[in-house]
């Protein structure tokens, strides 16, 4: 854990007065088009990232608004997720979505000119954030409009939004402009929420936080600790203050204060041969077809989720990207459309080239409402099927309480079990897998099984104890 230094820590950049508009067309708006409603704006436009991004610029050369291209929205009700119903006669059944953000106050007028010029033209209508007037704007120009600032180490957002969701316009800002092992921080005020694929990316890096921004003070959405800013790491814990006042009130356990329903969380690594006929995406179905009885429906760059899931489309935009690696987010049918007999689930995929092959990184979620229970014994007939298919190296689940992300203390997660594919078994030199401190069972073919590893049934803190004797048995030399 990187802590907070001894000296007095610079003052932590304020959260700027920025907004965001989405217009939902329902036309697909032409080259021409997007250009005469951008005059409008005043401000000079600049294409960036093969021109999925048009950043615009003031008279002084100041970059104070940002315009993603359209993407086309394919299932209304994601849409609906993450703007909440619309119902009126001017959406669109299948919109074309044209997301803007305004970095600066000034510039937030000139993209509503934009967006009432692109409805006039293409027909539609336009949701705009709530204002935050009180908020200053950023004093020095940031990379990227998705950021407010880069730190040698980090790359930091911000989004005053009440649902903020891993956008493609934050996907843009991470490809261009996050180095290998950078770390991302999102400021949000505190009646804000991030949506569980931005919840589950949060997660995936060890310096990755979600950090609430209330008088001045912040402190981690998901642990409660209280943070400083540090010039080079972005937040950090500010050991003195933990030490002195503890975590943040709304993260103390009390009795019975506890998220309703379950999240069970698997990551599954795997790795593939490079060849011209790899196909990915095998493992991200098998684990979603077994855990929640559903198919992955969409997949894209970021949120909204507009393309249909397509295992052979996924594979062409990963080679496409290579050597830069993709992080994919994916999901079921949304909830108001999903079928009732198949649990809710998001997730996401890395690929990356290695010298190996291609790592495929599946970060998957499965969502059991208040009075259901996750379905333990269908991980065995996960990593069996995965083993099969010679889809698996390494997987581990962990269970957690609440069934979506909240900025607030929800109850203390505990591993499920962890598993090891042939690979995995080598290359940690497992000769013996049945004296592991756990239950094991191998799966899978019998010449070349995986293991699954037991480590309990992750309602209980103290089941990490038995993992880390657990890695303890399988990787002596790091003990």
């Amino acid at each position: 854990m990187t802590t907070a230094p001894t000296a007095t820590a610079p003052t932590a950049p304020p959260l700027p007065a920025g907004r965001t508009l989405v217009a939902l067309l329902h036309d697909r708006p032409a080259v021409h088009g997007l250009l005469n409603a951008l005059r409008t704006t005043g401000l000079r436009p600049h294409p960036v990232s093969d021109g999925v991004l048009i950043e615009l610029r003031d008279a002084d050369d100041r970059l104070v608004a940002a315009v993603q291209a359209a993407r086309h929205v394919s299932v209304l009700a994601e849409a609906e997720r993450l703007l909440g119903p619309l119902d009126d006669e001017d959406v669109p059944a299948q919109p074309w979505w044209v997301e803007a953000r305004a970095s600066h106050p000034d510039a937030f007028t000139a993209l509503t000119a934009f967006a009432t010029a692109l409805t006039t033209r293409y027909g539609g209508t336009v949701r705009t954030t709530p204002s935050d007037a009180t908020a200053p704007p950023i004093a020095t120009p940031a990379p990227h409009p998705a950021l407010i600032a880069a730190t040698e180490h980090t790359l930091l957002a911000a989004d005053d939004r009440p649902l903020i969701p891993f956008s493609a316009m934050l996907a843009d800002a991470l490809a261009t402009h996050g180095p290998e092992g950078c770390a991302v921080q999102i400021v949000t005020p505190p009646g804000s929420t991030v949506t569980p694929l931005l919840a589950v990316f949060l997660a995936s890096g060890p310096l990755f936080r979600w950090v609430i921004s209330n008088d001045g003070t912040h402190h981690d959405a998901l642990t409660g600790e209280p943070l400083v800013w540090d010039d080079r790491h972005g937040f950090v814990t500010d050991t003195h203050a933990l030490r002195e006042h503890g975590p943040h009130p709304d993260h103390l356990p009390t009795e019975g204060r506890q998220a309703p329903g379950w999240r069970l969380t698997v990551e599954l690594t795997t790795l593939h041969p490079a060849s011209d006929d790899l196909l990915l995406g095998e493992a991200a179905e098998l684990l979603a077809a077994h855990l929640t009885g559903g198919r992955i429906a969409l997949f894209d760059t970021g949120e909204p989720l507009c393309l249909p899931w397509d295992p052979h489309a996924l594979t062409r935009l990963c080679r496409d990207r290579a050597p830069a690696a993709s992080l994919l987010p994916f999901s079921g049918m949304p909830d108001s459309v999903r079928d009732p007999d198949s649990l809710g689930f998001h997730g996401l995929l890395r690929v990356q080239r290695v010298q190996e092959g291609v790592k495929e990184t599946v970060c998957l979620t499965v969502v059991h409402p208040q009075g259901a229970q996750p379905d333990l014994d269908a991980i065995p007939r996960a990593v069996a099927a995965l083993a099969s298919r010679g889809l698996i190296r390494s997987m581990s689940v962990a269970r957690r309480p609440g069934t979506r992300p909240e900025p607030r203390w929800t109850g203390f997660p505990a591993p499920v079990g962890l598993a090891l594919g042939p690979e995995g078994i080598t290359e940690l030199g497992v000769t013996d897998p049945a004296t592991a401190p756990v239950p094991v069972r191998l799966l899978g073919p019998s010449l070349n099984p995986a293991a699954w590893y037991r480590v309990g049934d992750g309602t209980h803190p103290e089941d990490w104890n038995r993992l880390r004797l657990l890695h303890r048995h399988l990787d002596p030399e790091r003990r």
